[in-house]
């Protein structure tokens, strides 16, 4: 899940506004509580998703992100 400095939810997966990036393959699967990235066999060898967030960091100046499990080479990115 992802939430502002206040600890308020602010993105639970479940409004499906997630999207695959479609240079990269695999599948994508979003719902409430979870988000699942699964690549795809051959190359690349990664799946990229991204969702546009508006946060106001003079409010909640903290951003969280929890990832309960990540393979070996996963990787969270903020852009």
């Amino acid at each position: 899940m992802i939430a502002s400095g206040s600890a308020a939810v602010f993105d639970d997966f479940s409004s499906g506004d997630w999207e695959r990036s479609e240079s990269t393959p695999g599948t994508l699967e979003a719902a409430a509580g979870s988000l699942r990235l699964v690549d795809a066999a051959g190359s690349p060898e990664w799946i990229t998703a991204s969702r546009l967030h508006r946060v106001n960091f003079d409010e909640n100046p903290i951003f969280i992100v929890k990832v309960r499990s990540v393979s070996s080479t996963g990787l969270v990115k903020l852009i």
